[in-house]
């Protein structure tokens, strides 16, 4: 049997945000300990009532919230928390702040967040980089694709391209923004080398399998992993000439 050469590739995790609830206070301090990145407290965004010291983010209103380049916890903090009427927290963390921590922080992390009474995974992006290759990944018929039924799971596909910016390129959005799998295809420079990027956004049940497998995996497999749940979002329905390349 042939053995498929499989193009080398780096893969990361490029966004995560869950929810939590807990009758514990103390899940914030938790998360930074894990994290062990120097967030910082947000102030309160009201200038006019010095009581009010909530702060807004993720569109909703917390009790405190921490910051570190970009990415946030936050807490809410029930007046008597038990188990019917638990504290709520929120970890956004960006690709920075994610490509600092290694694969058993974020196990344990994910883990943490798990064990607590209510666990809500909001939102993954998982990216693959590869190496250019001719024609690049965003330059292929994904139009043609979807429009002759080939692709699997999307209906709608558009392109974006920039010319005028200082490094032109091509993006293609797979399916809706909405939906729980959001894929973008597109020219990606990484200090100053070039690449063909797929990047799956998943939501909803999606992103909390995906999390939860995170948690339980061996630090050592969690590449395997995420290289399959991407690579298994494209999926063409028979084989063509033109989609054999993927």
């Amino acid at each position: 049997m042939t053995q498929i050469q499989h193009l080398p590739r780096n893969i990361k995790i490029d966004w995560l945000r869950f929810q939590c609830e807990s009758t514990s206070k103390r899940m914030i301090r938790m998360f930074i300990q894990i994290l062990h990145l120097p967030f910082e407290k947000k102030q309160p965004q009201s200038l006019t009532d010095v009581h009010d010291t909530n702060v807004l983010a993720l569109n909703k209103i917390w009790h405190e919230v921490y910051e570190y380049q970009g990415s946030l916890i936050g807490a809410y903090y029930a007046p008597f928390s038990d188990s019917s009427n638990p504290s709520r927290y929120f970890v956004d963390l960006n690709g920075a702040t994610l490509s600092a921590l290694s694969p058993e922080k974020l196990r344990i992390l994910l883990l943490a967040a798990q064990c607590e009474i209510g666990f809500t995974a909001n939102r993954i992006d998982i990216a693959l980089d590869f190496p250019l290759q001719s024609p690049r990944l965003s330059t292929r018929y994904w139009e043609n694709f979807v429009e002759d039924g080939l692709l699997v799971g999307y209906r709608s596909v558009r392109r974006v391209m920039s010319r005028g910016c200082s490094r032109p390129g091509t993006t293609v959005y797979l399916g809706s923004r909405e939906s729980d799998r959001f894929v973008r295809i597109y020219d990606k420079n990484i200090d100053g080398v070039d690449y063909d990027r797929l990047e799956v956004e998943f939501k909803r049940t999606r992103a909390d399998w995906i999390m939860r497998q995170i948690a339980v995996v061996p630090a050592a497999e969690l590449p395997e992993l995420l290289n399959g749940v991407v690579c298994g979002a494209i999926a063409f329905r028979r084989s063509r000439d033109d989609v054999d390349f993927f």
